[in-house]
């Protein structure tokens, strides 16, 4: 039987670095859609889910996903690791492409080399952020929908197994079958980040839209090749 395969965005507007962050307008589209429109180039995939809170200050959020034909689920604002699971339950997804909505410029080849190597390896866990050498904002983290529901079921209910999801897959390695994959040499750049955490992020995504704008290159298509050869000249 061929699994459902679905990304789930997990994003909320109360940050308390950077209120509203993903709302912030780049080009005169908000950030979070310049994520779903990189998010619908990944191959494979059944449906893109956004995973918000059930908080009224998240309805923005709801509006702008179904405006842009994107699947919603709300529940737990604190409680990430069950949000993420009932969005996976709610729509029949069996593998879940895990992205934060803080990485608006992932590159989405990433996660298709992430996905192949997840589909053809039998594993239960797999991501591109263990070894560090990927630039900050282009990490993606893929398993299977059981695999987080057995890690909810053994993992102590505390602060930071559920606001992370997946953390503990990652220190429970004996329980799972995990890997990481190691960036290729030309896209090892640990120091670099692209993530959206704080005023001065904002403003330098800005920076990097006007000059990609100039060269004819939207917002949404800039790969992180691209990224890394535009950081090296500055």
């Amino acid at each position: 039987m061929k699994n459902n395969i679905g990304v789930i965005i997990e994003a909320r507007l109360n940050s308390s670095r950077l209120p509203n962050k993903h709302l912030k307008v780049i080009l005169d589209i908000p950030l979070i859609v310049h994520l779903f429109t990189r998010l619908k180039k990944v191959k494979n995939i059944s449906k893109i889910i956004l995973a918000t809170t059930d908080s009224k200050r998240d309805d923005k959020l709801e509006n702008l996903a179904k405006k842009n034909k994107i699947s919603v689920y709300r529940g737990d604002e604190y409680n990430v690791k069950k949000r993420v699971i009932e969005a996976a339950k709610k729509f029949k997804i069996d593998i879940i492409i895990s992205i934060t909505a803080d990485c608006p410029l992932i590159d989405n080849n990433l996660i298709d080399y992430c996905l192949q190597n997840f589909l053809h390896n039998k594993i239960d866990y797999i991501n591109n952020l263990d070894y560090p050498g990927l630039p900050g904002g282009m990490n993606c983290q893929i398993f299977y929908t059981k695999t987080l529901i057995k890690s909810y079921k053994l993992c102590k209910k505390n602060k930071l197994n559920l606001e992370h999801p997946t953390l503990f897959i990652l220190r429970n390695k004996k329980l799972f079958r995990t890997f990481s994959l190691r960036p290729n040499i030309n896209l090892f750049y640990p120091n670099l980040r692209y993530e959206l955490d704080t005023i001065d992020d904002y403003k330098e995504m800005k920076q990097i839209a006007v000059y990609f704008n100039t060269k004819k290159i939207k917002f949404s298509d800039i790969t992180c090749n691209e990224l890394i050869k535009y950081s090296i000249a500055k």
